[in-house]
């Protein structure tokens, strides 16, 4: 038991830390990951939507992510309180970022999505639909049955052939474990869906060809889906691989800096789209509002940071 809960540790910690590592290796600024949007197709089109913005709503949409990424960011100053904190800092990382892409949904006219569910399935639709207004990684889906070989995952352009988790994302193609996160993760809705389908029909085996129906008829996965599914496991599911697993302060100061580059890096790409929306100069109010409190004042090193290159950006 203690084995199989250290292995579902690193298969966790080594996903989120080759995800902060790509995009390290991808972006190595700021400034480059700004320029990269704002030279896009997609992000030029962008525009008010038909139906008005309630500007109260988007401005406390963002500071809910704002202030919970400076809850994540905040205690990696405290090593000792991290190996009981990592679990809920894997549950506050999709929070915060769930609480930026509930602000793009605002500012681009969706008032409407007031559930997970649901916001997964606009994202992915928008991820689809919008070919280029996210930038890569978080452009890359995966459709369609897993177990096809060789496996592509849309704007990778290698099969994903790495196996296990377990290998070291510092050793490894960074692109094969993001594509193994997602390759995991959709096997994992497909695998619920056709729990559910026996469930309604009363039989314990499945066909190949439902399978596939399945499969073909469930939304593309995106990066969001995998975050989710870290999310539940760490809030309802793996307790005892956090409380059993082998890794050091150190082992879990470096998980905790990766889902701060992963929250840093995904609340960039929603922020500076909606201030392409809304106007920077509109954007830029709720940024002060925020930091003139005194948790605010915290923010040097996340959306006050973020904004120095967002603005430079378009």
């Amino acid at each position: 038991m203690t084995v199989d809960n250290n292995a579902r540790y690193w298969a966790y910690a080594h996903y989120l830390i080759a995800f902060s590592r790509l995009l390290s290796q991808e972006y190595q600024s700021e400034s480059i990951l700004g320029t990269t949007i704002a030279k896009s197709s997609g992000f030029q089109k962008l525009s008010l939507p038909a139906t008005p913005i309630n500007h109260d709503t988007l401005s406390q949409a963002l500071r809910h992510a704002w202030f919970t990424e400076l809850l994540i960011t905040e205690k990696i100053k405290y090593p000792d309180l991290l190996p009981f904190a990592i679990p809920w800092s894997m549950v506050q990382t999709y929070y915060a970022i769930h609480a930026g892409l509930r602000s793009y949904f605002i500012a681009t006219g969706r008032t409407d999505i007031s559930t997970h569910e649901s916001a997964l399935q606009t994202i992915s639709s928008d991820i689809c639909n919008y070919k280029n207004r996210f930038p890569s990684p978080w452009n890359c889906v995966l459709s369609g049955d897993v177990n096809i070989k060789p496996l592509y995952v849309s704007n990778i352009p290698d099969p994903i052939t790495l196996q296990s988790p377990l290998y070291s994302p510092y050793r490894n193609n960074l692109w094969q474990h993001y594509g193994l996160f997602l390759k995991t993760t959709r096997n994992r809705q497909i695998e619920r869906r056709i729990k559910t389908w026996k469930k309604q029909n009363h039989v314990g085996r499945i066909s190949k060809n439902q399978r596939q129906q399945i499969a073909q008829n469930l939304q593309a996965t995106t990066i969001f889906n995998a975050l989710y599914r870290i999310r539940s496991r760490a809030n309802y599911q793996d307790i005892d691989s956090f409380t059993f697993c082998n890794a050091s302060n150190i082992d879990f100061m470096e998980l905790q800096g990766a889902m701060i580059q992963i929250v840093y890096h995904t609340l960039f790409v929603f922020e500076i789209m909606i201030a392409r929306i809304i106007r920077k100069k509109v954007f830029e109010v709720t940024i002060d509002e925020f930091v003139s409190t005194n948790l605010g004042r915290a923010a040097s090193n996340t959306i006050i940071k973020r904004w120095s290159y967002i603005k430079a950006s378009f």
